[in-house]
């Protein structure tokens, strides 16, 4: 399972460390936007099948909207 966040990418990590979530993850991926292009771009990068991708997340901009747009699987949770 891959995590993606968006914002500066000391403090993203910083949190994940502070809850001790780091070993959930096999990829960590900080972003500094959440584009259609930016995900693709990912998807591509970890070799991840479309069929299989799935974005859970609960902003409407960065999460949901842009993997909307590329067609695929998401979760919206506000």
């Amino acid at each position: 399972m891959e995590v993606v966040n968006k914002g500066n990418m000391l403090d993203q990590k910083s949190k994940l460390n502070k809850f001790g979530l780091e070993h959930c993850f096999h990829h960590i991926e900080i972003m500094s936007d959440k584009q259609e292009s930016d995900y693709l771009k990912l998807i591509k990068h970890l070799d991840i099948q479309l069929t299989v991708f799935l974005m859970t997340g609960n902003s409407l901009k960065s999460n949901v909207m842009p993997v909307f747009s590329i067609g695929r699987h998401l979760v919206h949770i506000p």
